[in-house]
């Protein structure tokens, strides 16, 4: 069962979502983004 699972992340049928860092004094683009709505994924502040 398993062997089945890591072969669809293997051949990119699943993927992970994509995080996307910002360092603390962009701040206000990561608030941009996440208002825009188009991340599509986790966002993490730098300090």
């Amino acid at each position: 069962m398993s062997k089945s699972v890591f072969n669809l992340f293997k051949n990119n049928v699943y993927s992970f979502e994509k995080k996307i860092c910002f360092d603390l004094k962009d701040v206000s683009q990561a608030h941009d983004l996440l208002e825009s709505r188009t991340g599509g994924g986790s966002l993490y502040l730098k300090p």
